[in-house]
């Protein structure tokens, strides 16, 4: 792979060069336009270049060695319902584009170096059932807009370096099973209305500097 951009544009999918078999990892629709682009694990090294996959659903490219920012024309996947960009060298800021993303059911960028705040786009991702952040250098207050995302089923914001409470709007999320925040830097008191979170299997709130009382509500899990 080329070492400074890697992401060519949209291939010619297979089928339209006789051939029998699909490329590794990439998956076309009736059409021959690309639909799945998903190479995990495949030692791509680089940064993104440009996105002409106008049809694309999954792009996974979790555990590679892609570097730079996760760039603004992201927002030409308007069709897409998986990204996962976990385990890369990514930095800067989340793009305010993703918010364009609007058929999104999950959402992973974990485990990069990515900074600055969650912005408040992301309560525009109502679709949304799984959101990892974790393992990045997030900082700010979590926005209240978060808990707009009631079809979130998984949430997982740990490891970061946030500022301020458990924001109260998570009430809301009355889908989630798994909730994360360890070692986020969160303050103040754990809130009562995690005992409304009926449908909690893990809650995770160790190595932060919350303080007073456990709430006795948390007996209703």
């Amino acid at each position: 792979m080329e070492s400074k951009s890697w992401w060519q544009p949209q291939p010619i999918c297979p089928v339209f060069l006789g051939w029998q078999q699909p490329w590794l990892g990439i998956t076309c629709d009736n059409s021959g336009s690309v639909v799945d682009f998903s190479l995990p694990y495949f030692g791509l090294r680089g940064t993104f270049h440009s996105f002409n996959f106008s049809n694309l659903l999954t792009l996974n490219l979790w555990n590679n060695s892609l570097y730079g920012t996760i760039p603004s024309h992201i927002s030409n996947l308007t069709k897409i319902t998986n990204l996962d960009l976990c385990d890369n060298h990514f930095t800067g800021n989340i793009p305010l584009e993703i918010g364009l993303l609007t058929s999104l059911n999950f959402l992973y960028l974990c485990e990069n170096n990515l900074t600055g705040l969650i912005p408040a786009f992301i309560g525009t991702l109502k679709h949304l059932s799984i959101l990892y952040l974790r393992g990045n250098k997030l900082s700010g207050f979590i926005p209240l807009e978060i808990g707009s995302l009631q079809s979130l089923s998984s949430l997982d914001l740990s490891n970061n370096d946030f500022t301020g409470r458990i924001p109260f709007s998570i009430e809301n999320m009355r889908n989630l099973s798994i909730l994360s925040f360890f070692n986020s830097k969160l303050s103040s008191f754990i809130p009562s209305f995690i005992g409304n979170l009926r449908n909690l299997s893990i809650l995770s709130l160790w190595d932060n500097e919350l303080s007073d009382l456990i709430p006795p509500e948390i007996g209703s899990l």
